[in-house]
């Protein structure tokens, strides 16, 4: 079973029916979960997320990013996703902005 890029075995109970449907679940990377994701660990005004599930293109609107460079920006993004950055999601692009400057986007 290839599971993150991995090859791995399967346990007894993975290989049942419905333990594999739960477990390659897990493995699925979709817009949604990542938007989840970002919304539980960072206030935002804005957020989109769109991809392919392997490619992600996210716009990010949170007062939580004054002051801040466009580095330190990306980094509290990449904070919320923790684990699955290196894991799970192939690439994501950002689009960082604070309440202000998105509505300068208009």
């Amino acid at each position: 079973m290839r599971v993150f890029g991995r090859w791995r075995r399967m346990s007894a109970d993975e290989s049942q029916p419905n333990n594999q449907n739960k477990f390659m679940s897990i493995a699925t990377v979709t817009p949604e979960s990542i938007r989840i994701n970002i919304a539980q660990g960072l206030p935002t005004e804005h957020l989109s997320v769109i991809g392919d599930g392997a490619h992600f293109e996210a716009v990010v609107v949170s007062a939580a990013f004054a002051g801040k460079s466009r580095v330190q920006r990306h980094q509290m993004v990449y904070q919320t996703l923790g684990e699955r950055m290196r894991e799970e999601i192939h690439a994501l692009s950002m689009k960082t902005f604070t309440p202000e400057e998105w509505g300068k986007q208009s």
